[in-house]
């Protein structure tokens, strides 16, 4: 099992030193977990943050080869750094002050994936991978905000984590589980073999909700595979009910926990949620119905085994009224998941 790191610890200790040393820059090597070496830095008088990864012996990565985004300068430098001398690093720079949120979620991301890689040749792939969808993100702007449907999307998923998850999981399981900012097959995946997959439309009663994916309700290789339907109200000009709201109640409950912290603020960068830009959100959400499905056989679906091999791009809907067999109670559910 991996270990998780502590990388605000890491960040704060180093601010921590270069209050006694402005004039230097800090260095931290980050606990190993991989092929790579790698250390967080801080200018303090320049305030800005660096992350430095060791090139391996023979790598013809360069700087140009990968993408690039505002607020984000990377270069490969020959540099001597704890026992490294004169050794090659790939240089992840800080290149707006102030935005040490944002820029501590980047590199905490590419800390964490590219230290869980199993075989080094992997490396530029990955690291290609992880900036290509963060340049998606700071490609949006800064001050856009999710559109009505994916907040009200968001606003499902994180309903139930807060109102099922946190009761059932430890707060680290549950912000694990919540993988639907990945672009998995289904929202949640449980440590039990069960996942969640949640629909969230506006209105008081469901009538029905959208398939995506043949493989939303296909239930093959898990215990058990249940679909949440949100029906929520929607209301103009309330940010008291709005998305970043319910979002400060959760990063309430994980405050005693950074690691979960931090790894739940990646996840909602990577849904396309932007921090910084919480008071542009005005819509609020309350919740008028729900209903919880159990998928199993019979259940009205298309599989890939009904779908010619031709067809992709799949998307239907499911009327609740022919799903009645397969609705479940809210005290029935909580004992199946």
């Amino acid at each position: 099992m991996r270990m998780k790191i502590d990388y605000k610890r890491i960040w704060r200790e180093i601010n921590e030193d270069s209050l006694t040393n402005p004039d230097q820059r800090i260095a931290r090597k980050v606990p190993q977990q991989g092929f790579f070496s790698m250390f967080f830095a801080t200018d303090f008088a320049q305030h800005l943050r660096f992350l430095y990864i060791l090139v391996e012996p023979g790598s013809n990565i360069s700087s140009s080869s990968l993408p690039t985004f505002r607020g984000l300068d990377v270069k490969v430098a020959t540099i001597t750094l704890g026992s490294h001398r004169n050794a090659r690093f790939l240089v992840f720079a800080q290149a707006v002050p102030q935005t040490d949120n944002i820029f501590e979620a980047v590199i905490s991301d590419i800390c964490d994936r590219i230290g869980s890689l199993t075989d080094s040749g992997m490396f530029e792939e990955t690291l290609t991978n992880i900036l290509a969808e963060w340049k998606l993100f700071f490609d949006k702007g800064s001050e856009e905000i999710l559109s009505e449907a994916a907040q009200k999307g968001l606003f499902g998923e994180l309903s139930f984590l807060k109102d099922y998850m946190f009761s059932r999981y430890s707060i680290a399981e549950a912000v694990s589980a919540w993988t639907g900012p990945e672009r998995t097959n289904h929202d949640y995946q449980l440590p039990n073999g069960v996942a969640v997959e949640i629909k969230t439309t506006a209105g008081q009663q469901h009538r029905k909700f959208t398939v995506t994916s043949e493989k939303q309700l296909d239930e093959t290789g898990l215990n058990a595979l249940f679909v949440v339907l949100y029906s929520v109200f929607v209301h103009v000009n309330r940010p008291d009910l709005s998305l970043p709201v319910l979002i400060s109640e959760i990063k309430s409950a994980l405050h005693t926990d950074t690691i979960t912290l931090l790894q739940f603020e990646l996840k909602l960068a990577r849904y396309g949620y932007n921090v910084e830009s919480a008071d542009q959100y005005s819509l609020g959400f309350s919740r008028a119905g729900l209903t919880i499905l159990q998928i199993s056989e019979g259940f009205p679906r298309l599989l890939r085994t009904d779908i010619p091999e031709a067809i992709g791009d799949l998307s239907y809907s499911v009327a609740i009224s022919g799903c009645r067999d397969f609705i479940l109670t809210e005290d029935e559910f909580q004992t199946r998941f």
